[in-house]
C-alpha cells in the first residue's frame, strides 16, 4: 500500500513539472494601461456621452459609439452596443437603438414616435 501511495505521488509531481511551464505561458503578461481608471464612485468625465444627464440618452448615445477595433486582445474587442440599448426604459427610443445598433432599417417601422422614426429612417 505504501508502495502505491508513493508511485501516486511521484506521478502527481511529475505531472506538474510537466504541465506546470506550459500553463505559465498560456496567458502572456498585460500591459499596464497608461492611464489609471477612474474610481467607480466618481463621474467620469473623461468617457463618452458622460455629460448627458438623462439615462436613456447616455445609453442611446452610447450604442450609437462604434467599437475600437485597435484593441490588444479579442476580449477588449466586445461590441456592448446592444446591451446599452436593453438599458433604455423608453420602449420608442429602446426599438430605435436597436435598429441603429443591428443596422436594420426595417425596425424603424416599429417605432411609434414619429419623429424618431423619421430619425432612425435618416440615419441609413
Amino acid at each position: 500500500m505504501k508502495l502505491i501511495k508513493e508511485r501516486c505521488l511521484m506521478a502527481v509531481l511529475a505531472g506538474l513539472l510537466v504541465l506546470l511551464p506550459n500553463l505559465a505561458q498560456a496567458d502572456s503578461p498585460q500591459q499596464p494601461p497608461a492611464q489609471a481608471e477612474p474610481a467607480k464612485s466618481a463621474p467620469a468625465a473623461n468617457l463618452p456621452c458622460s455629460d448627458i444627464p438623462d439615462a436613456d440618452k447616455a445609453n442611446l448615445c452610447r450604442a450609437k459609439l462604434k467599437p475600437s477595433e485597435e484593441n490588444a486582445n479579442r476580449y477588449q474587442n466586445k461590441d456592448h452596443r446592444t446591451y446599452y440599448c436593453s438599458l433604455i426604459t423608453d420602449r420608442d427610443m429602446q426599438t430605435y437603438c436597436y435598429a441603429i445598433a443591428s443596422h436594420n432599417k426595417t425596425m424603424c417601422g416599429d417605432v411609434v414616435d414619429k419623429t424618431l422614426e423619421t430619425e432612425c429612417n435618416s440615419s441609413f
